[in-house]
């Protein structure tokens, strides 16, 4: 059915790669109505009474099913005439699911075949082929199945089971056709059995979303010899219980991925994984293709598996982290302040009018006068703070000017008393070196100038 276009942007994408299913709730009602007469009023219109005699609700969902992708391999050696044993019955067993009398379209939308090698798992996750390692190669043939071109797959609903049992019984009736086919062909050519037929199952998820359950594992196919009945040994007609049964139980359909986690790659066999480092996924619509969305430049997560651009943080260290917040919350609050929201409004009985919050003035005030109110303060607080700085640096001068002073007193004053000292000393050794004779000199010296 047509997908409405409401719907197109988180069903599948733009490419819309995945079947999507989409049906109204429809009520059918059966209604039978009544004549009214003896009217009371002239003007009065003829009115019917409506019963209800039988309602029927019919009530359908959205759901998205995973691309099923069905594998078969078989090894080289069991190769006929030049072409794959598989494709004959495959190829045969898809048309015959189509009925244009019953108006019934094939299942199958695409049948691919190829060569491949055996390779041994390199890594933990790494997908194993089907067959173990080894120096020849196996031929691997894979079926795209549409199970809602079906009447009874579009409306059987995915979560009770009946669409898991149509997809197992569609898989059990491809798998008795391909032994059966295996085993008439290995005894046209005489080849000896048992030959073995692995098969797995694959899904793929729209972008965003995941299997909620793994795919089980399937057993690998083993034809047997047909006894005389021409029916199979290992085959019974009303149970599942060959390489399928486990697909009764696994649902069909695709769940969102949780808040924090995507798949690595879009429409890959690949489940959910915690977004990285730097990287978030809340709840931004399902599919998304897009898958974890990154923090903005200079932001990044604390951990792994974020789910919303709230816990991407600044990409520094604690304390500028703690730093550049705390401005950040300052300047808004400052904001707010400037802006000045004006508080509820609150009314009396007693007074009858209207009374606002003592702050409803700051939403008044004109900006220019915040700007220049500000810009007042700060060549005030400038000034201020010169001031302030120039009495400390004279209080500081003079102090050292003092000081200075004092020891310059010291200085002159002991300079005097040794200079006292050192005069009395001079004075003490003049008086001591002079002798007898420099007296009689002296006296004669005298008299004759005396005459």
């Amino acid at each position: 059915m047509s997908l409405k276009p409401r719907y197109r942007s988180w069903i599948g994408g733009t490419n819309r790669l995945l079947q999507a299913n989409y049906l109204d709730s429809v009520t059918c009602q059966q209604l039978q109505s009544t004549t009214v007469y003896g009217m009371a009023n002239d003007w009065e219109h003829l009115i019917r009474k409506t019963h209800i005699i039988s309602q029927i609700f019919f009530t359908f969902r959205v759901y998205v099913q995973p691309i099923l992708i069905w594998n078969y391999a078989i090894q080289m050696e069991f190769e006929f005439a030049n072409r794959s044993v598989l494709a004959k019955p495959v190829e045969e067993w898809c048309a015959a699911q189509r009925s244009i009398a019953h108006h019934r379209a094939s299942v199958c939308r695409e049948i691919y075949e190829q060569r491949r090698p055996a390779v041994r798992q390199n890594k933990k996750n790494e997908q194993l082929s089907l067959f173990q390692a080894s120096d020849t190669v196996y031929i691997e043939l894979g079926v795209s199945i549409d199970i809602t071109n079906q009447p009874l797959g579009m409306l059987g609903d995915p979560t009770n089971g009946q669409l898991s049992y149509i997809h197992a019984k569609l898989k059990d009736d491809l798998d008795s056709y391909i032994l059966r086919e295996v085993t008439e062909e290995a005894e046209r050519q005489d080849v000896e059995l048992p030959v073995v037929i692995a098969t797995r199952l694959q899904a793929i998820c729209p972008p965003g979303g995941h299997t909620f359950n793994p795919v089980p594992l399937l057993h690998n196919l083993h034809p047997k010899i047909v006894d005389s009945n021409n029916t199979n040994s290992n085959r019974t007609a009303e149970t599942i219980t060959g390489s399928a049964a486990p697909l009764v139980d696994w649902p069909i359909i695709c769940h969102p991925c949780p808040n924090g986690q995507a798949p690595r790659t879009a429409y890959a066999f690949d489940g959910c994984h915690y977004c990285p480092r730097g990287f978030y996924l809340g709840s931004t619509g399902w599919p998304s293709s897009g898958g974890c969305l990154p923090c903005p430049k200079g932001f990044t997560t604390n951990h792994v598996g974020a789910s919303s651009i709230e816990e991407c943080n600044l990409d520094a260290g604690a304390v500028t982290r703690w730093a550049l917040e705390y401005l950040v919350n300052l300047w808004y609050a400052l904001q707010k302040i400037m802006v000045g929201t004006p508080g509820p409004d609150t009314q009396t009985r007693a007074l009858g009018r209207d009374q606002q919050s003592s702050w409803a003035w700051l939403g008044k005030t004109h900006k220019a006068v915040w700007i220049f109110g500000g810009l007042y303060v700060l060549l005030v607080s400038t000034l201020i703070a010169l001031a302030v700085y120039r009495l400390h640096l004279y209080a500081k001068l003079h102090r050292i000017f003092r000081k200075q002073y004092r020891l310059l007193l010291k200085a002159t004053l002991i300079g005097q008393i040794n200079l006292v000292s050192h005069i009395k000393q001079r004075a003490k050794q003049g008086a001591g070196s002079l002798n007898p004779e420099d007296d009689l000199e002296l006296d004669a010296s005298n008299s004759s100038d005396d005459d």
